[in-house]
């Protein structure tokens, strides 16, 4: 075996070892792709159950959230200020979670699960008072899915 011979194998065994090194990176970004999207969905989650969280640990707070969502004409003052703060975090929550899902970075199977609690909300007659302002706040494209998606608002 000669030199040139040697040569050709260390090239053939050096190409062999590159495409090995690709298919191996390939797998750890897909990977890690998986896990930074497990993450988002899981913080966005997380922004939501806190805004809950707080409301099941107060029955003041929770007396609060359950008049605001029959209509804010039984809320105090200050008891509008909070319902209006604890729709804020939970449909920011959800805006943010739709912007994750156009970026790619959550499935559209866990997209539809939150589309519907938001869509729940959005019919309550006390968030959709809040709604009129308080989607101002929020990502333009959300409210306009939200929006599209409950369709023309119904004749008073």
């Amino acid at each position: 075996m000669t030199i040139q011979d040697l040569g050709s194998i260390g090239e053939i065994v050096a190409a062999v070892a590159t495409i090995a090194t690709l298919v191996y990176l390939a797998v750890q970004i897909r990977q890690n792709s998986v896990l930074i999207r497990g993450s988002t969905y899981q913080a966005s989650n997380n922004w939501n159950l806190s805004a809950l969280s707080a409301i099941a640990q107060s029955p003041e707070a929770a007396a609060t959230f359950e008049k605001g969502l029959s209509g804010n004409e039984k809320l105090a003052p200050g008891e509008r200020t909070q319902f209006a703060v604890i729709m804020a975090l939970l449909f920011g929550g959800f805006s943010q979670q739709y912007e994750s899902y156009r970026a790619g970075e959550i499935n559209e199977k866990q997209w539809k699960r939150v589309e519907q609690i938001a869509k729940w909300y959005l019919v309550q007659s006390g968030v959709q008072i809040w709604w009129q302002n308080g989607k101002a706040i929020l990502s333009p494209a959300f409210a306009t899915h939200m929006e599209q998606l409950l369709g023309p608002p119904e004749p008073r």
